[in-house]
């Protein structure tokens, strides 16, 4: 089963995939330019950066094609002003997230799992995943991902890959529960 972890962001997004749980084919990162110093950023800025990102997204993904999407969903971010203040980093933040969503959910209709981060890092620092992908996956270079969100992207396919099995399995016999309880029904009307 190959899985693409992506940890959104409006800058900088990590991307992975990783095929079986202990196999990582590639990382990398989407990146946007960030704008200067006390310069007013606009929602319509911010758009044209994440429209950046999911471009490069879907170069990656097109490269890959997984078959499930794994997205951490951040939470618990503090609230920080950009520029005049007119447009906040959380706003900014939030739409980037959105849009990279739904932007996997056209590829892939009905294979994108959404994390919350405080589920799949159980609260572990940044730092501490990191060491934890690099340990587990020694292809990955902690010293080429400044901020870890190439490690996080990992981190998010990695847990994937261990979850998702296990839905699909639960899943699938809760159909077949429900089949048998049908084919009962059915037979006990005809008798």
């Amino acid at each position: 089963m190959r899985i693409m972890g992506i940890d959104p962001a409006s800058y900088v997004t990590g991307m992975s995939v990783i095929d079986t749980p202990q196999c990582l084919l590639e990382w990398d990162l989407a990146k946007a330019a960030r704008p200067k110093k006390k310069q007013r950023v606009t929602v319509q800025d911010a758009i044209g950066r994440v429209e950046q990102i999911i471009d490069q997204i879907v170069a990656f993904y097109e490269r890959w094609e997984p078959d499930h999407i794994a997205i951490e969903v951040p939470s618990g971010h503090t609230h920080r002003s950009l520029g005049n203040g007119k447009v906040t980093h959380m706003q900014i933040y939030g739409i980037a997230v959105g849009m990279i969503i739904q932007a996997m959910k056209s590829l892939r209709p009905g294979e994108v799992w959404c994390y919350d981060e405080h589920e799949w890092t159980h609260g572990e620092s940044k730092v501490w995943r990191a060491d934890m992908v690099s340990r587990v996956f020694p292809e990955y270079d902690m010293s080429k991902d400044k901020g870890l969100d190439g490690a996080d992207a990992i981190g998010v396919a990695w847990y994937a890959a261990n979850i998702i099995p296990l839905v699909l399995r639960l899943e699938e016999a809760d159909t077949l529960d429900a089949q048998q309880r049908a084919k009962q029904a059915c037979s006990t009307k005809t008798k």
